[in-house]
């Protein structure tokens, strides 16, 4: 058994947590992605119990189901990509907001802004975008993040969408059709760590991650009943990047393993695994947002100009820096 630091609170905190209260149930969507390691982690150290937080899975795949989750009063935590479905559903009524960030662009590290390609396609490299030019490029969906960072490269070399042929195709399926020809070109974390399919001899091209390092892509979104508890809410982050501290430093999860297992991946894949990409402290880049939505806008995604700011609620993020900080200063 995996044994973890504890939490020592003193004052108000550990007089709550020490009491007899049961713990809070929170709804918390679960996929089977390994960006949820961190999370995973944190239950299985015990880290979430010790502050008084009990995690109900419920599972979903796609962020923009979370949203609609969300809404319907079926979700009191999402992890979520940027996405447009957020930026339309807050001027409409929806009351969820990011909460924190959680993961950010690292230049080769889990690089999924980063264009991926065959090397007997491209036999003398692909360092240009320029080099795509009426060739098939996969994307899962046209307004998600993938399609932004494209877009955002081909911006930069004087390209648009239109110069390329796109074929809208799941993730999962994007490695398939770059084996059998039916695409150029992808991007993808999965592309980037060459684990799932080696044989195809995959070379790196440009990335979004080189024009923004640290962009944040992946957030926690909370409903608005917990965005009212801030305590409660306070607890569950503080918790969770405990839990990603740890996760970077080296701890691994059963769920990744499980994930291992599953998709037949090399075992080795979670020590080979970049881990940097997971923010230690969750502080929010509004730029980022914007930008994002800003291109969003520009493409017709989006009903009308959304100050991104708006969608923003960081008081149990505060919240939970103040818990870390107790409890760093009694661990020290």
């Amino acid at each position: 058994m995996v044994k973890s630091r504890r939490f020592f609170l003193s004052g108000a905190a550990a007089a709550f947590l020490g009491g007899c209260r049961r713990a809070d149930t929170l709804r918390v969507s679960a996929s089977g992605f390994v960006g949820l390691s961190p999370a995973h982690l944190t239950e299985e150290l015990g880290l979430f119990e010790q502050m008084n937080v009990k995690v109900e899975w419920t599972p979903v795949q796609r962020s923009t189901e979370m949203i609609a989750m969300m809404a319907g009063g079926q979700l009191d935590v999402a992890f979520v990509t940027l996405q447009v479905s957020l930026f339309n559903a807050v001027p409409k009524g929806l009351t969820a907001r990011i909460a924190s960030a959680r993961g950010h662009l690292v230049p080769g590290c889990n690089d999924s802004s980063a264009i991926f390609a065959r090397r007997r396609v491209f036999p003398n490299g692909l360092t240009s975008v320029r080099q795509l030019k009426g060739k098939a490029v996969a994307l899962p969906t046209p307004t998600g993040i993938l399609s932004f960072y494209l877009g955002e490269l081909l911006n930069r070399a004087g390209m648009s969408i239109i110069d390329l042929k796109i074929i809208i195709l799941p993730e999962t399926e994007s490695l398939a059709a770059l084996a059998s020809g039916k695409v150029d070109a992808v991007l993808g974390t999965h592309a980037e760590n060459g684990i799932e399919a080696p044989s195809l001899d995959l070379i790196r091209g440009p990335a979004f991650s080189a024009l923004h390092p640290g962009f944040q892509t992946h957030f926690i979104l909370f409903s608005q009943r917990l965005l009212a508890d801030v305590e409660k809410g306070g607890r569950f982050l503080a918790a969770y990047f405990e839990g990603v501290r740890e996760f970077r430093n080296g701890k691994t999860p059963r769920f990744l393993k499980d994930i291992v297992t599953q998709n037949n991946l090399v075992p080795e894949f979670p020590e080979r695994l970049c881990r940097d990409t997971y923010l230690l402290d969750g502080a929010v880049r509004v730029a980022d947002l914007q930008m994002y939505a800003d291109w969003s806008l520009g493409r017709g995604f989006l009903s009308q100009p959304v100050n991104a700011a708006a969608v923003l609620d960081t008081r149990a993020l505060q919240r939970a820096s103040a818990i870390r900080a107790e409890w760093k200063g009694n661990r020290s």
